[in-house]
């Protein structure tokens, strides 16, 4: 099911959820993987795509003692919406090492600087650790398979009626996915996401996709405590 299993040398990432909508706020804490595990310096390169998809723009960020927070506002996005990105740790130099790294990291959602954290639900892209400054994130491919097929996911939390309650998937790969939430369908472009509200009278969740792991973010909110979890 997953590509990088394939590879001797590659860097990879979740495709995450950010959220600046509602008064939403997205954190990213990260470490200096390369450094700990290879001795290499390295970036983390994050890049940002619309919630249809479209690249928006990527940035590095520097290393501080190992560790590094990424504060997601609509400031720094210049848009309220909602998107997915990716982050890599990037060598700086060029090396011989075969590098092997999957990037989970946590990732928060919240508001007014409290934020319930997760990490990374899926691998889903990657890219090869050479080479890589020209042009990279047309160099980002899936790190999950995109065979078609009829699949179903069921969501291992009752739902308690009292919050309301978003799913929120992103597709990593080159082809356009469906899920479909107890009847409730929406189309994901590569690199893009949906966030499905779900009716609050409904008890169990039940996905069904053509993607072959459409496992999902959940976000309960009751306007004032959130909680974030993996489906």
């Amino acid at each position: 099911m997953f590509l990088y299993d394939c590879e001797d040398d590659y860097i990879s990432s979740d495709l995450f959820l950010w959220r600046t909508d509602k008064g939403f706020e997205t954190v990213f804490k990260a470490s200096d993987i390369l450094r700990k595990y290879y001795g290499v310096d390295s970036v983390l390169r994050v890049i940002f795509y619309d919630s249809s998809g479209v690249f928006i723009y990527q940035k590095d960020f520097k290393f501080d003692d190992s560790t590094l927070t990424i504060e997601i506002k609509g400031e720094l996005l210049n848009r309220e919406d909602i998107g997915t990105f990716a982050v890599f740790n990037v060598p700086t130099e060029q090396t011989s090492k075969n590098i092997n790294v999957t990037n989970r990291c946590y990732v928060g959602y919240g508001r007014n600087g409290s934020f319930s954290m997760v990490h990374g639900n899926i691998i889903g892209v990657m890219t090869s650790p050479k080479g890589t400054d020209r042009g990279f994130h047309q160099s980002i491919t899936p790190a999950i398979s995109g065979r078609k097929g009829s699949y179903k996911y069921v969501i291992q939390k009752r739902n308690d009626g009292d919050k309301n309650t978003s799913l929120g998937f992103t597709n990593p790969l080159n082809r356009r996915i469906y899920v479909n939430v107890n009847g409730n369908i929406s189309q994901i472009n590569p690199r893009g996401c949906a966030l499905i509200t779900v009716d609050t009278a409904e008890d169990i969740f039940e996905v069904k996709s053509d993607f072959i792991f459409p496992r999902p973010i959940v976000i309960c909110d009751d306007g004032r405590f959130i909680d974030c979890l993996h489906g």
